[in-house]
């Protein structure tokens, strides 16, 4: 067994891993109700309330960004054509975001216990401090932690859909994730909670099958 297919075959089981992980993005809209994604305060009573199910999605995400670093480069191997160089700062934009990503939910993850008991225990200038710093995210608007890796995927799945490296209803699926990854990320610099729900919706409907198909399609496609 040479190098490159062992590379192949790690792209593969990490994209259907990934796959997988993103079922639960389902959380995301169980987890956080209506009306209360930007209201800092009441996300951190709700969570004081129930830590379980948004540390479950928060470890399911940091997770989805690590396994990206096996995905990306075999991704971008897969649908490589005439232009190298733009694959090339694809890969680099969604390696970014992944890597902040993961940095930033692993960050929460360990922070928001301690600031949601500060918050529910404390006065109301406690309440008002917590609430006016909120979570601790490195990419508050996600613009590296959606957009970098929306801005890959656009990249990738349109060149793949040119050059016929994936079937055509692949690659548009890809094209339409990329988009509302850059919906999601309008979403939260405008705090729009309707835009986020439709963004989540569609992630967790078509991610799952995006990343289970390409895994698929890297496994029986040796390596470039």
């Amino acid at each position: 067994m040479n190098s490159s297919t062992q590379k192949d075959r790690l792209g593969s089981i990490c994209a259907i891993m990934t796959g997988v992980l993103y079922v639960f993005i389902i959380l995301y809209v169980i987890a956080v109700p209506s009306g209360q994604r930007y209201d800092p305060g009441q996300f951190f009573e709700n969570y004081a309330e129930n830590p379980i199910t948004m540390n479950v999605l928060w470890i399911v995400m940091a997770s989805i960004a690590v396994l990206a670093f096996g995905v990306i480069p075999s991704v971008g191997a897969l649908v490589q054509t005439e232009y190298p160089r733009l694959v090339q700062a694809a890969n680099g934009l969604g390696l970014a975001g992944s890597a902040v990503s993961a940095v930033s939910f692993l960050t929460m993850l360990g922070r928001a216990p301690g600031l949601a008991q500060a918050y529910v225990n404390g006065d109301s200038a406690t309440k008002a401090a917590i609430a006016a710093i909120g979570l601790p995210q490195l990419d508050p608007f996600n613009v590296l932690v959606l957009g970098g890796v929306g801005a890959w995927l656009l990249v990738v799945n349109l060149l793949a859909l040119q050059a016929g490296k994936l079937p055509k209803l692949h690659a548009v699926m890809g094209i339409g994730m990329a988009i509302f990854l850059g919906v999601a990320v309008i979403a939260a610099i405008i705090q729009s909670e309707l835009l986020d729900q439709i963004a989540a919706g569609v992630g967790a409907v078509c991610a799952p099958v995006w990343y289970i198909w390409v895994g698929v399609r890297l496994n029986r496609t040796p390596a470039g």
